[in-house]
């Protein structure tokens, strides 16, 4: 079988895998298999491309594995139900979904379990217009400070919505942390959504001038 062959099967059956019910890991597994196959015929012209190309496989497919998991997790019934929750601030009315799509970059949002519990976390980076608040709002307290000194870093904030015996519990179990860098350092999330909702209601109000 020529050096192509074989790894343009094993493409073109990661695009029809997800009809044929073979599974993600029979895939990487054949991917190995290209590997091997390169190894064994070491002193062949063009080994070096077959080792890559076995690779390059089981690196595009654990990359699918791992997009579809998040797509499921993502509209998971209680993601939908978080998201969708309504927030009253002020004489605005909005939902977890309009905030975070408003005031994080590229929120995730995803259900996951720990220690027999469920719970639903949504991830991203701070958008300009909220950076810029907390760096100049004498109330953002603990906030500020950190932000400040890690304004150099790359970093996210997850929002914890947790779940007992399949209901919501109480907002007062809303729990959040930064990553700084691959740093985490938890936050009083009630305090956060109030300033974000601080600024979405206030861009709202902009806008609608």
């Amino acid at each position: 079988m020529g050096k192509y062959s074989l790894t343009g099967c094993l493409i073109a059956f990661s695009l029809v895998s997800g009809g044929c019910g073979s599974s993600v890991d029979d895939l990487a597994g054949k991917g190995n298999e290209l590997i091997e196959e390169g190894k064994e015929i070491a002193n062949s012209e063009g080994v070096q491309d077959v080792i890559e190309q076995g690779a390059d496989v089981v690196n595009k497919v654990q990359e699918v594995d791992a997009t579809a998991t998040n797509v499921v997790s993502s509209v998971s019934p209680k993601v939908q139900v978080i998201k969708n929750m309504s927030i009253e601030y002020g004489e605005t009315s909005f939902t977890y979904n309009d905030l975070f799509k408003e005031t994080l970059e590229h929120p995730e949002w995803k259900l996951e379990e720990a220690n027999g519990g469920k719970f639903v976390t949504v991830t991203g980076g701070m958008k300009e217009p909220v950076i810029s608040h907390l760096m100049n709002s004498e109330d953002a307290g603990p906030l500020n400070d950190s932000l400040v000194s890690f304004s150099d870093e790359l970093f996210t904030v997850t929002f914890v919505f947790p779940f007992g015996d399949n209901k919501i519990l109480p907002t007062s179990e809303i729990s959040g942390y930064w990553n700084f860098a691959g740093t985490t350092e938890e936050f009083d999330a009630l305090f956060a959504l109030d300033i974000l909702s601080g600024i979405y209601s206030s861009s709202q109000s902009e806008s609608e001038q």
